[in-house]
């Protein structure tokens, strides 16, 4: 059953560089009707430059994650929009009878493949990010889920650093912040942010 909240938003403040106001991301979780998949839960991320960073590096794309809320589990990911001088359009489909991710690049043919499917299921890392945002995680441990970008799926490996009390527009929160890095071979990424204590 997904632990992911319909009505949550997240909004996160982008920096590149010098640039400490390059953009923002924002998230935000759904429950909806799709015409394929019945009732999903969608998770909308939201990435728009600005300022100077707009004129060098335009940045504004969606990357849409449709997920089940009996299982969990994610049934597909588009994603549109516009990164620098080229147009994004892609889907990436996951077909648990077979236990295969299939991607489509629909502007790139050659980006394009397939994969296997782990037996758990491998999220977006920023619907991973929501989720964590559920687990119960005490300074010092340690857990591992499954991430997903296009074809490749790779493990994640979430650890609890430190708890913190931050000042929010929403008010004051104690928290637990969280560090994300990938393990394996492929293209890394690293990532920190806080979930409630």
């Amino acid at each position: 059953m997904s632990s992911l909240h319909p009505g949550d938003t997240l909004v996160f403040g982008l920096s590149w560089g010098i640039f400490s106001h390059a953009g923002q991301l924002r998230i935000e979780t759904v429950e909806e009707e799709h015409p394929e998949y019945g009732k999903v839960i969608r998770v909308r991320i939201h990435t728009r430059s600005r300022g100077l960073i707009s004129a060098v590096f335009p940045v504004d794309s969606s990357a849409d994650s449709f997920i089940d809320p009996t299982t969990g589990r994610p049934l597909l990911i588009e994603r549109r929009g516009q990164e620098g001088d080229r147009e994004t359009h892609t889907t990436t489909v996951y077909d648990y009878e077979a236990m295969r991710v299939k991607h489509t690049d629909h502007n790139r043919a050659k980006r394009s493949g397939e994969a296997d499917l782990p037996e758990e299921p491998a999220y977006d890392t920023f619907v991973v990010m929501m989720l964590a945002r559920t687990w119960d995680m005490n300074t010092g441990d340690k857990r591992t889920v499954y991430g997903s970008f296009e074809d490749d799926i790779y493990q994640l490996e979430a650890t609890a650093l430190e708890e913190d009390r931050i000042k929010t527009p929403m008010g004051r929160y104690d928290v637990v912040e969280i560090e994300l890095k990938q393990l394996g071979e492929l293209n890394g990424t690293e990532q920190k942010f806080s979930a409630d204590a």
